[in-house]
């Protein structure tokens, strides 16, 4: 299998152990400086990540993959022409994998809700190639349309955000 041949839908079929060791032989990963990171999911599409990112980032830079079990649950799930949602995109692990596996004829909506994320994730999607499959909705749960949502975002851990306890709950709410 070459370096290209590892699609998301390849994972489909393999065990979790091949899937984990394909992936970790194919790991590439470099520091561009000003705590930005480029890597590779998979071996194939590329993803930025935060240096200031102490959980998701390390396991992307040194396993090539986030959570095996769900990314080949995906595998099987996600094919070419589907629309697929990902809410809370992060830096765009799954939003990238979604956009490879859907296709020119498929439509990714990646939903991020904090702006510094969302600004990494676009270069996600720009660097692959996705931007006119791929969505980009900066934005947060809310109950009214003209509330300010405001999100805590710890450090070490930008993935584990929360409103705080006053946060308005329900629909969606953009952040400017």
């Amino acid at each position: 299998m070459g370096l290209n041949d590892l699609h998301l839908a390849a994972l489909a079929g393999m065990s979790r152990q091949t899937a984990e060791r394909a992936i970790k032989a194919r790991v590439q990963t470099a520091y561009l400086g000003d705590k930005l990171i480029l890597a590779r999911i998979l071996g194939r599409p590329k993803i930025f990540l935060s240096a200031d990112d102490l959980g998701f980032a390390c396991h992307l830079m040194l396993d090539g993959y986030w959570e095996i079990w769900l990314t080949q649950f995906f595998a099987r799930l996600v094919k070419p022409g589907m629309t697929v949602i990902d809410v809370g995109a992060n830096f765009g692990y799954y939003a990238v994998l979604f956009g490879d596996a859907v296709g020119a004829t498929g439509r990714v909506i990646a939903i991020e809700p904090v702006p510094s994320t969302a600004a990494i994730l676009r270069k996600a999607i720009d660097i692959n190639g996705l931007t006119y499959t791929t969505r980009l909705v900066v934005a947060a749960a809310g109950d009214r349309d003209d509330a300010e949502v405001h999100m805590l975002v710890p450090p070490g851990e930008p993935k584990a955000r929360r409103s705080p306890p006053h946060a308005i709950r329900g629909g969606l709410v953009a952040i400017s």
